[in-house]
């Protein structure tokens, strides 16, 4: 994870892993935008979803009003336009198969499940021209948003 701070505002770039929307999730504001990038798989904003696909957990107490104030938060979702391979590093569980096939469907189911969250939702795609799995080709992107 990086962050580039301005005054009293931060910006995050995470890249994939998993854990970038709990992240986003847990830092309070003010946070301008978080970039989530090459993601495998995400935590849904989904309180009937299993935890760690969705918020459903007992020892978690979030809310509707905490998922659409989620929802409101500025986010970018990076998807490389050819990270559709089924490699080795891949989630495969089921409840990642659920969310779709590769990193490129997950990130558009993740978009989706933000908008069923709140009609306030935030969140867009960016998709990257000819990039697959692969961090260097994301970055330069990343980097212009965040300026």
């Amino acid at each position: 994870m990086s962050a580039l701070s301005t005054g009293t505002r931060t910006s995050l770039t995470v890249p994939t892993g998993g854990v970038d929307l709990r992240v986003h999730l847990a830092v309070p504001a003010p946070v301008r935008l978080a970039i989530a990038a090459n993601s495998g798989w995400y935590t849904l904003p989904d309180l009937a979803t299993a935890f760690p696909y969705g918020l459903r957990h007992p020892l978690l107490s979030f809310t509707p009003a905490d998922v659409a104030r989620w929802a409101g938060r500025e986010l970018v979702l990076m998807r490389g336009e050819r990270d559709v391979l089924r490699d080795e590093h891949l989630r495969t569980a089921p409840g990642a198969d659920a969310q779709g096939p590769s990193r490129y469907h997950r990130a558009a189911r993740m978009l989706r499940a933000g908008h069923a969250a709140s009609r306030a939702c935030r969140w867009r795609l960016v998709d990257v021209p000819g990039a697959g799995h692969d961090h260097l080709a994301m970055a330069p992107v990343a980097q212009q948003l965040l300026i």
